[in-house]
């Protein structure tokens, strides 16, 4: 009996030594290591992607479904998570493929003055400078302004305006425009519409 604590206590020492902080292994990849106190559940986060696992249970979940095998987490003495140096690796891959797999990535930006050409818009009760304020005049101007400060902001980015004339466009054609733009995997397309109300005041 003797020979078999000494040897337990032998083992425990050794995985206690060879032992990693968790919050250590996710700040190296950019995640948040958190613990959830109500449901005993263990959280390592980053934007999208979110490992969980409860202590003492030999695998993570990524996700909502996949399980993925681990060696160990559990909570250390001074009540911090830590994991066998199996886990420090699997956790390191996982977030290392992540980190280049999941990236998210803006393709383009589509800028969409409301209304034009048939359709004004609101119109303004009273006259600036001795004529109507049409939303459509006001929308586009605006549009131009932030399309040229992107352009010079995002060189490298497709920058694009649904239009950039007093021209009417439908609701299917703007959306049109925005489903044209080839996309690659893990990108998407920003469309802004851009439009301004009228006031009695």
């Amino acid at each position: 009996m003797r020979r078999l604590l000494a040897a337990f206590f032998l083992f425990t020492s050794v995985l206690l030594s060879a032992s990693v902080d968790l919050e250590s292994v996710a700040r190296k990849y950019g995640a948040v290591c958190r613990w959830d106190y109500w449901r005993q559940i263990g959280y390592i986060e980053r934007g999208e992607v979110r490992l969980s696992f409860r202590p003492g249970e030999p695998w993570v979940m990524e996700g909502a479904q996949r399980k993925v095998a681990v060696d160990y987490i559990r909570r250390g003495a001074d009540d911090r998570l830590v994991a066998g140096p199996l886990a420090e690796k699997r956790l390191e891959e996982l977030l290392a493929q992540k980190s280049e797999t999941d990236r998210q990535r803006v393709a383009a930006i589509i800028l969409d003055p409301g209304h034009g050409g048939k359709d004004s818009g609101a119109v303004s009760p009273f006259a600036v400078s001795g004529r109507q304020l049409l939303e459509k005049d006001v929308v586009l101007d605006i549009s131009l302004k932030v399309y040229a400060g992107l352009k010079r902001a995002y060189p490298d980015k497709r920058i694009m305006m649904t239009r950039n004339n007093d021209r009417y466009l439908t609701l299917e054609q703007r959306t049109d425009r925005a489903n044209s733009v080839e996309i690659g995997r893990n990108e998407a397309v920003v469309f802004v519409s851009i439009h301004a109300n009228a006031s009695l005041r």
